[in-house]
Protein backbone atom coordinates (compact mmCIF):
# COMPACT_ATOMS: atom_id res chain seq x y z
CA UNK A 1 0.00 0.00 0.00
CA UNK A 2 1.09 3.20 -1.30
CA UNK A 3 0.80 6.59 0.98
CA UNK A 4 1.76 10.12 -0.64
CA UNK A 5 1.93 13.11 0.78
CA UNK A 6 0.08 15.87 -0.24
CA UNK A 7 -0.12 18.71 1.94
CA UNK A 8 1.41 19.69 5.20
CA UNK A 9 0.79 22.86 7.31
CA UNK A 10 0.81 23.60 11.22
CA UNK A 11 -2.77 23.26 10.54
CA UNK A 12 -3.67 20.33 7.96
CA UNK A 13 -2.23 17.59 6.36
CA UNK A 14 -3.41 15.59 3.21
CA UNK A 15 -2.50 12.25 2.68
CA UNK A 16 -3.57 10.03 -0.46
CA UNK A 17 -4.01 6.74 -0.34
CA UNK A 18 -4.09 5.88 -4.40
CA UNK A 19 -5.40 2.62 -4.34
CA UNK A 20 -7.99 2.96 -2.52
CA UNK A 21 -9.02 6.00 -3.71
CA UNK A 22 -9.27 7.70 -0.58
CA UNK A 23 -7.38 10.47 0.88
CA UNK A 24 -6.86 11.26 4.69
CA UNK A 25 -7.13 14.55 6.30
CA UNK A 26 -5.47 15.76 9.54
CA UNK A 27 -6.42 18.84 11.47
CA UNK A 28 -3.23 19.25 13.12
CA UNK A 29 -4.41 21.89 15.43
CA UNK A 30 -7.34 19.43 17.00
CA UNK A 31 -5.93 16.12 16.57
CA UNK A 32 -8.90 14.93 14.05
CA UNK A 33 -8.66 13.59 11.33
CA UNK A 34 -11.33 11.89 8.19
CA UNK A 35 -11.03 9.35 5.88
CA UNK A 36 -12.76 10.48 2.72
CA UNK A 37 -13.00 7.54 -0.18
CA UNK A 38 -14.82 7.47 -3.77
CA UNK A 39 -17.07 10.10 -5.24
CA UNK A 40 -15.83 12.45 -2.45
CA UNK A 41 -12.46 11.37 -2.78
CA UNK A 42 -12.77 12.02 -6.57
CA UNK A 43 -14.23 15.87 -5.69
CA UNK A 44 -11.32 16.55 -3.32
CA UNK A 45 -8.48 15.36 -5.56
CA UNK A 46 -10.10 17.63 -8.71
CA UNK A 47 -10.36 20.16 -6.28
CA UNK A 48 -7.17 19.57 -5.27
CA UNK A 49 -5.81 19.45 -8.83
CA UNK A 50 -7.62 22.85 -9.73
CA UNK A 51 -6.15 24.41 -6.65
CA UNK A 52 -2.32 23.74 -7.37
CA UNK A 53 -2.98 24.31 -10.78
CA UNK A 54 -3.08 28.34 -10.21
CA UNK A 55 0.28 27.94 -7.85
CA UNK A 56 -1.65 28.22 -4.38
CA UNK A 57 -0.08 29.62 -1.30
CA UNK A 58 0.00 27.49 1.72
CA UNK A 59 -2.98 29.52 3.05
CA UNK A 60 -5.06 29.55 0.16
CA UNK A 61 -4.77 25.52 0.67
CA UNK A 62 -5.38 25.60 4.37
CA UNK A 63 -8.50 27.55 3.40
CA UNK A 64 -9.88 25.17 0.79
CA UNK A 65 -9.21 21.84 3.18
CA UNK A 66 -10.37 23.90 6.12
CA UNK A 67 -13.84 23.41 3.89
CA UNK A 68 -13.77 20.04 4.99
CA UNK A 69 -13.57 20.59 8.90
CA UNK A 70 -16.87 19.43 9.71
CA UNK A 71 -15.97 15.52 8.26
CA UNK A 72 -12.66 15.92 10.88
CA UNK A 73 -14.07 14.62 14.01
CA UNK A 74 -12.16 11.39 14.39
CA UNK A 75 -9.38 11.24 17.33
CA UNK A 76 -6.02 10.76 15.74
CA UNK A 77 -4.10 8.08 17.22
CA UNK A 78 -0.20 8.36 17.11
CA UNK A 79 1.38 4.87 17.29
Amino acid sequence: MSMNVVFNSPYYQVLEYPEFNAFELVNHTRSTGALIQGEMASVLRANLQNLFAVDPTGEDVDEMIGGYEALMNLPVRYH
